[in-house]
């Protein structure tokens, strides 16, 4: 069954399938589902929360049961005919559809699972990327150090100026300090010598 909307300008045409409908003595395909839990809050409960917080959002996802696509294992169940006019053996053909159907029981159990299972999941990611950033600021950033591009020549260093003595086992925060007292310059000029106190 077809719902038909002129005033619509991208969807005009919406597929509706009657899934309790059934030949003499055969089951329908909604008789063949099970009896899902309602997920939908109980809405006298909806309308108290509504309103708990200062700022309340709705919201309303753009062709919802077009967004969940239907397991391969489980598209023969949604197999069905389609055949232009007049319907003959030769002009018959059987499709099977990727996505939830409209007019099937399990359809909004289906969708309100899908969007809980994803805000479930978007809040798991929240906790891992927050984990992730105090362990790297915890452990990696304590370890970087600070270089300039070595575009040019660094100033040496002088005597009575302070400097950080790297230990391997140790942070970059816990390096004790000390001070120059004498230089030792090189064949080049450069100081890569120094004596400390």
């Amino acid at each position: 069954r077809a719902v038909i909307r002129n005033d619509k300008s991208t969807s005009r045409l919406r597929i509706v399938f009657d899934a309790s409908s059934h030949g003499k003595g055969q089951f329908s395909l909604n008789s063949c589902l099970y009896s899902v839990l309602n997920l939908l809050p109980d809405l006298f409960l909806l309308l108290l929360k509504f309103r708990s917080n200062r700022i309340a959002v709705t919201s309303d996802i753009k062709a919802a049961f077009l967004q969940i696509e239907i397991h391969e294992d489980d598209r023969d169940y949604t197999r069905f005919f389609w055949s232009e006019r007049p319907t003959t053996e030769e002009n018959l053909q059987v499709f099977r559809l990727t996505r939830v159907l409209f007019g099937v029981t399990s359809s909004p159990f289906l969708l309100n699972a899908t969007i809980k299972y994803h805000l479930k999941r978007w809040s798991l990611i929240q906790q891992m990327r927050k984990k992730f950033w105090d362990r790297w600021t915890a452990e990696y950033l304590n370890h970087l150090q600070s270089r300039l591009k070595w575009t040019k020549r660094n100033q040496d260093l002088e005597v009575d100026q302070l400097v950080l003595l790297k230990e391997p086992n140790k942070t970059p925060l816990e390096w004790a300090l000390a001070r120059v007292t004498r230089v030792h310059p090189g064949p080049d000029g450069a100081v890569r010598v120094l004596d400390i106190k």
